[in-house]
């Protein structure tokens, strides 16, 4: 009986080793890409809670599981640091924030993926994505902001790293969804 389950169980390692080794994969054989998972809990005011899953291979160097809502990303090799937030803003508010933004030298609506925004600059490249209209009062969004890790290294242009695959890759794959 122990040599029974002896066997199991290095069977059971081994295939878990297996696993760890060859990585985990989506159900189509795609490799996974790291990411973090942003929550709102906004029950208090439309039993909802809000999620965005942000699909990134950069490393977080700043998530708070008190504050769910905001990470910080860094990537040491492009020289940026991105952070984004999670939030709610009443409808207007947005509108005042973009009305400032074309103030700005750079100001571009846009589409992130499936969603509608803007960025503008103002030390760095931020910006607004807007994820959840539905509500009459206000609106879901995703706010971030692009700016230098180090800005000593030389030729550092972060218009260039804005538009680099790696950040756009993040802004343009947000995995949104609300839950009731």
């Amino acid at each position: 009986m122990k040599k029974t389950i002896t066997i199991v169980l290095i069977v059971v390692l081994l295939i878990c080793g297996l696993l760890f080794l060859t990585g985990c994969t989506n159900n189509d054989g795609t490799s996974k890409s790291k990411g973090v998972d942003l929550t709102l809990d906004f029950t208090h005011m439309n039993d909802t809670t809000y999620s965005m899953r942000v699909n990134t291979n950069d490393t977080v160097t700043e998530f708070d599981e008190e504050e769910p809502n905001f990470v910080r990303l860094e990537n040491t090799e492009n020289n940026y640091v991105l952070d984004i937030t999670l939030d709610t803003e009443a409808k207007e508010a947005y509108e005042q924030f973009k009305t400032s933004a074309k103030e700005n030298e750079i100001f571009e609506e846009t589409k992130f993926g499936e969603y509608d925004g803007y960025y503008s600059d103002d030390d760095g490249i931020y910006g607004y994505i807007l994820l959840d209209t539905s509500d009459p009062t206000f609106n879901v969004f995703c706010n971030f902001c692009v700016y230098l890790l180090d800005e000593t290294v030389e030729n550092s242009d972060i218009n260039e790293i804005f538009k680099s695959e790696q950040v756009q890759n993040a802004l343009n794959n947000l995995e949104f969804k609300a839950t009731k």
